[in-house]
């Protein structure tokens, strides 16, 4: 009897993880996608574990193009999330600026989930802010669902070797980061670079050309980049010494609250930032077995919103493992950026 309660889970758990990848599960209304993968993530509210290093190292034996090219909410099976291994989930929805210029899931989403997490795990034996970079590795994931038709995602972070401070919010995260500092990094971006000449920048094309009811945008309008800022009552939370795990941070944040502003830089020559919306809680955060061992994010590449702005390809870095990896021509300096706040 055990035994077959056992393989009972298995298939269970292997439905659950498929499902997520099928014609079937893609073709459902975005709110029905939500709740099937909100059943998952709250179904075992575990936290995950981080990779061994033997693990880490399996990265450089797998293909690429499974983070650029897999349209689904759930990893393959067999693929280990490697990197941002343990986080919190939880449900969001995108309020658009009445004025904003974008199009498609830019004007709003409803059916939104957000995943906080560090790349790696921290070493907090020396507590001090001080001991933080290269130590302190947060970062987001975030999936827009839409009715009949794959999410949009994308990752963001302030950059790879992480923050000076403890503070998961101690600067903005970005879905432009800079070089990678460090051979060990240096290496798993040139295996990146496998999959996409840019290895520092995600693509956002994806949340321009559809509506969140699967509705196709004729002339999709997408920024240079986006940045995220918490707003100060959020960042407040959390402290530049450690005192206590993020989750427990983000396990108090309730539903109803702004837990992130959305910034766009539409144009790299001006580098101005202009706030284009807001991410609204609609569920509490949970930490879950699932989010850190299924959930997936794809990471679109960069290539394909040149296609449509091929004026931006000289802002933008191309990975060089001895070269330089710093763009053509640097972004602009806004000049009303200490004036907005900026």
């Amino acid at each position: 009897m055990k035994t077959i309660i056992i393989l009972l889970l298995i298939a269970t758990s292997a439905v659950i993880a498929d499902d997520f990848s099928s014609s079937e599960y893609q073709a459902q209304q975005r709110n029905q996608k939500l709740n099937k993968l909100w059943q998952a993530i709250t179904e075992n509210k575990q936290s995950g574990t981080y990779p061994s290093p033997l693990e880490i190292a399996s990265i450089f034996t797998e293909s690429m193009s499974v983070t650029i090219d897999y349209k689904s909410d759930s990893l393959p099976e067999g693929r280990k999330k490697l990197i941002h291994s343990v986080g919190v989930v939880g449900q969001v929805k995108f309020v658009a600026e009445p004025d904003t210029p974008y199009t498609g899931l830019f004007k709003g989403a409803d059916s939104a989930l957000v995943r906080f997490s560090l790349a790696k795990p921290p070493n907090y034996s020396k507590p001090e802010a001080k001991y933080a970079f290269d130590n302190y590795t947060p970062g987001l994931g975030l999936k827009f669902l839409a009715d009949g038709v794959p999410s949009a995602n994308l990752v963001a972070m302030w950059g790879v070797n992480g923050v000076d401070s403890f503070n998961f919010f101690d600067k903005d995260m970005n879905t432009h980061i800079p070089n990678a500092e460090g051979l060990q990094l240096k290496l798993v971006a040139k295996k990146f670079s496998t999959a996409t000449p840019i290895v520092q920048n995600v693509g956002l094309r994806s949340f321009a050309d559809r509506n969140q009811d699967g509705s196709q945008v004729s002339e999709p309008k997408f920024p240079f980049k986006l940045t995220f800022r918490a707003p100060s009552d959020i960042k407040n939370r959390f402290t530049d010494n450690f005192t206590r795990e993020y989750s427990q941070i983000f396990a108090e944040i309730q539903p109803g609250t702004t837990v992130l502003e959305v910034l766009a830089m539409d144009d790299p020559a001006t580098g101005c930032l202009k706030k284009i919306g807001s991410l609204i809680t609609t569920s509490e955060f949970t930490t879950s077995k699932f989010g850190d061992k299924n959930l997936f994010f794809q990471h679109q590449a960069y290539t394909n919103d040149i296609e449509l702005h091929s004026q931006w390809s000289d802002y933008t870095p191309y990975f060089s493992f001895f070269g330089s990896n710093l763009p053509k021509k640097p972004e602009g300096k806004c000049p009303f950026a200490s004036l907005l706040g900026l």
